[in-house]
């Protein structure tokens, strides 16, 4: 039997299972693609099935893990998509998007694909999308939800989220750019695609860089980053994030925290 084209994968907690099953709700069946949610909290490994109104078949994979990172790599081992779309369990997505989506992946001949996203809660997009998301400093400026990967170009490199890293541990975020670092270097080819294909909300008040400048598991991720980057780059990004930190917090430790990241081997970095 022939492997479908695109899974898209929605990561959550047991407790948000019903939010999860929310993005999902009213998609129809679309030949080639898989709908796949997985729930962390369970206690009981497992997978189980059901279809939505839309007559969609809808797959639960349950596991007792902990930790975004690690989600992500059930997904990458339980899909059965040559390609995976990573997407969060607050995001809104339509069939529109979906078949927009395949027509990227049909017209352009790469591993990774980088949409765009659009605001759930106000006009407007997530993000600037006039600033590059080429090159490595480029591939900072990319989200989890915009990234579709071919499954089997990061498996043959030996490419998975680093699960020290991501919500659910002690540095909560970077791990979705760490994967396209290591990926661009592997020689995966990119693909960086004008389309807007899922919605999330924009939550302006709560993004506003006071609020994760302030978090020390956010810095020291951050020179976690720097460090991956390497050379003066990196040490050019983690002086930069440092002076930036210092603004935002106005504390001397900030920038302490962040190259206490930069120090660390990410490879080795522990919860």
């Amino acid at each position: 039997m022939k492997s479908p084209m695109l899974t898209l994968a929605v990561c959550t907690l047991e407790a948000d299972l019903q939010r999860a099953k929310a993005v999902f709700a009213s998609l129809a069946p679309i030949a080639g693609v898989e709908y796949l949610i997985l729930s962390q909290g369970d206690g009981i490994p497992g997978r189980r099935h059901y279809t939505n109104t839309a007559g969609a078949r809808i797959s639960i994979v349950t596991s007792p893990s902990r930790g975004l990172s690690r989600n992500r790599n059930i997904a990458l081992t339980e899909a059965s998509g040559d390609r995976i779309w990573f997407l969060d369990n607050d995001i809104e997505i339509t069939n529109g998007d979906i078949a927009g989506l395949l027509d990227e992946i049909d017209a352009h001949n790469a591993h990774i694909h980088v949409c765009r996203i659009r605001c759930s809660d106000c006009d407007g997009d997530y993000k600037d999308y006039g600033r590059s998301r080429n090159g490595l400093l480029g591939l900072l400026r990319v989200s989890s939800i915009e990234i579709i990967a071919d499954r089997h170009g990061l498996a043959n490199n030996g490419i998975r989220f680093n699960e020290s890293l991501g919500l659910g541990t002690a540095f909560p975020s970077g791990e979705e750019n760490l994967l396209l670092i290591h990926a661009r270097r592997a020689g995966l080819r990119f693909h960086f695609s004008p389309a807007t294909l899922v919605a999330h909300p924009c939550l302006l008040e709560e993004r506003q860089p006071r609020q994760a400048w302030r978090n020390p598991g956010m810095l020291r991720s951050k020179g976690i980053i720097a460090r991956q980057i390497g050379g003066w780059r990196g040490v050019a990004l983690c002086l930069w994030w440092g002076a930036r930190a210092v603004r935002y917090t106005g504390s001397a430790m900030a920038p302490l925290r962040l190259l206490d990241g930069f120090l660390r081997d990410s490879r080795r970095v522990t919860r």
